[in-house]
């Protein structure tokens, strides 16, 4: 019983709880991937391989009864709440370097509205 009480004091997260911004990203992201696939090819990133991009889309280009692949890019999808994100040093070269563009969604839960925006050097 002694080994049991020490691991209980340092276990801080049980299971059947979750931290509530975590659920906020979780149901942002997962607006925002269904807000995309209404033009576009849509490729979640899992989250164990996520490193700042949430999905890679490819834009569909409608014709008669296809649909024909266009342009591909990167979506990093946040909650609105989040007003910041900075690129710095390396995160900075990552950004430059990347081979297709980014943008990044902001997700109002509220009023389930999703905003693109671009970024630009």
């Amino acid at each position: 019983m002694g080994n049991l009480s020490k691991v209980k004091e340092k276990t801080r997260f049980m299971p059947g709880k979750r931290s509530t911004n975590f659920r906020k990203g979780d149901r942002a992201e997962g607006f925002g991937i269904q807000a995309f696939r209404s033009f576009a090819a849509v490729a979640p990133v899992p989250r164990e391989e996520d490193i700042g991009i949430d999905v890679i889309c490819t834009l569909l280009r409608p014709e008669g009864a296809l649909q024909y692949a266009e342009d591909s890019f990167f979506v990093q999808i946040k909650a609105a709440s989040v007003s910041d994100i900075t690129y710095e040093d390396n995160d900075y070269t990552w950004l430059c370097d990347l081979l297709l563009p980014i943008f990044i969604a902001r997700v109002n839960l509220n009023n389930q509205f999703a905003f693109l925006s671009a970024w630009v050097d």
